[in-house]
């Protein structure tokens, strides 16, 4: 005999025991009563006894396909409760993991922010450098032309300053210089012309 079948026997012991003791109770009812019928005590007794019948019916013939059909459902349900949990930790990981690629794409996004800012500050220093450059060449080209143009204005102002002076010896000069003094003046040139 398997521990089952032991169990069963078990339990319909326990339900005779337990109409006994009901049918004693019943009796002691059914003595206590007063002769003023029988049929009322009848009645009381065959209801027992009717639900004695059931119980032991639904025991011997209903408690395999109940407890199968319990064991059946109670098996789906944890089935149930197994997948529920299996899409339960699958989601955990999904938000994991999607909580990890925002961690990584926050952490990328700094370090292109970073890269950006960066080349941002390199082309700024190299506009700046090439405005310095640029001024620089700039500058030179003015100070040329200046140079250039001081030079021409001097030039300029030497040949008119040269114009005006012999403009003004010629006017001055014969007034001052006689031919004695020429006479002089060429034997000097003709000596040092002679000594050279």
């Amino acid at each position: 005999m398997t521990p089952m079948d032991k169990g069963h026997i078990r339990a319909e012991i326990v339900f005779l025991v337990a109409l006994l003791i009901l049918f004693s109770g019943v009796a002691s009812a059914f003595a206590a009563e007063s002769s003023s019928g029988w049929r009322p005590t009848y009645d009381l007794i065959m209801r027992w006894v009717n639900f004695a019948i059931l119980v032991f019916v639904i025991v011997k013939f209903a408690r395999l396909p109940l407890k199968n059909f319990l064991s059946g459902k109670g098996k789906e349900i944890s089935r149930q409760i197994q997948r529920l949990e299996e899409e339960k930790n699958q989601l955990v990981q999904r938000v994991r993991q999607a909580e990890k690629e925002l961690e990584d794409n926050t952490g990328r996004l700094e370090e292109i922010r970073a890269r950006i800012v960066q080349l941002g500050e390199r082309r700024k220093q190299e506009l700046i450098d090439d405005a310095h450059q640029e001024s620089q060449i700039i500058m030179e080209n003015a100070k040329r032309k200046i140079q250039g143009r001081l030079l021409q204005a001097q030039s300029t102002l030497r040949a008119e300053m040269i114009d005006t002076a012999a403009d003004l010896a010629l006017e001055k000069l014969p007034g001052i210089v006689t031919v004695a003094d020429n006479q002089k003046l060429l034997q000097q040139y003709m000596a040092r012309a002679g000594t050279e």
